[in-house]
């Protein structure tokens, strides 16, 4: 896997929209002046206008401006304005051999998953599950979600552990094992089913995470990948908050307890207010037992 350099103080940060448009007033400068305030300059890859409906642009404009932003020499991490759709719309014409060229930190959560697998598995790079502009680092950023991105950023993480927060814990399945981490928002999952772009889930440490949607789509997408064989070719599955999802614990137990490979719910990794930054495509252990996720290899390259 391509490690991306961490960032240090003045570098630059550029902010990709290349999913759904920001259209609530005041967090895209708001988030500006953080990133400012932490000691990094800000570039904007175009301008904010020319929203295609429920996209940020056109597909070719969304993706020229993540291009360009890769191939920046002065651009050294690359931050999703927010999430929303339209990630899954510009993996067939991504250049992959760019992003090789030019690794760098690439951060998002929610449909920026599907970029995620993309660049993890077509590119080979690194990327870093966590906050965005919208609704995070333009509006309330928890001191836990602050401390674990800019820890992830610069390289000087405070620990590469992850437990659930107090009384969130559940163990699905007992064990320990470790693998790959990859994964992220499970809508997403399921979409890249029978695309070139298919999560690959074997041997790996499977992470997922799902908002606003009932129980029953939950079993429904959890059942599509167990029907394609995704569940029970990886080695452990990590959970996080399932926020507006209803009480999930049945189901849980009911879809992934009979694979018999680790499985712990409820990590602040998600759509949830407390959010721990996730470096994909390292190599990390879950142990459902002790309760924790931990990630074991570097995913920065040396200093």
């Amino acid at each position: 896997m391509l490690q991306p350099p961490p960032l240090k103080p003045g570098d630059c940060v550029g902010i990709a929209a290349p999913a759904g448009p920001l259209q609530q007033e005041g967090y895209l400068s708001r988030g500006m002046e953080r990133l400012r305030s932490w000691g990094f300059r800000v570039v904007l890859g175009r301008p904010r206008q020319g929203c295609e409906g429920y996209l940020a642009g056109r597909d070719e404009d969304r993706l020229a401006e993540l291009e360009a932003m890769f191939a920046s020499p002065e651009i050294k991490a690359i931050i999703c304005l927010r999430g929303g759709y339209g990630s899954l719309r510009l993996l067939s014409d991504l250049d992959y051999g760019l992003i090789r060229s030019h690794p760098k930190i690439f951060l998002g959560y929610s449909d920026i998953t599907a970029l995620h697998l993309a660049m993890v598995q077509k590119a080979g790079l690194v990327t870093f599950h966590g906050p965005m502009i919208y609704p995070e680092l333009g509006g309330h950023l928890t001191p836990f979600t602050r401390d674990s991105l800019l820890g992830m950023l610069t390289g000087a993480p405070a620990s590469l552990t992850v437990r659930p927060l107090p009384g969130k814990a559940l163990a699905v399945s007992h064990g320990r094992a470790g693998g790959r981490l990859i994964g992220g928002n499970l809508s997403l999952l399921v979409a890249t089913l029978g695309t070139p772009f298919e999560i690959d889930t074997r041997g790996a440490v499977l992470f997922w995470e799902e908002v606003d949607e009932p129980p029953y789509r939950v079993d429904r997408m959890l059942t599509q990948l167990l029907l394609a064989g995704k569940l029970s070719a990886a080695a452990a599955i990590a959970v996080g908050e399932c926020v507006g999802c209803g009480d999930l614990e049945e189901l849980l137990r009911d879809r992934l307890a009979p694979l018999g490979i680790p499985c712990l719910y409820g990590l602040p990794c998600g759509h949830g207010a407390d959010m721990a930054t996730l470096p994909l495509g390292v190599y990390a252990t879950l142990d459902a037992d002790r309760g924790y996720l931990r990630i074991e290899e570097n995913p920065w390259a040396p200093f």
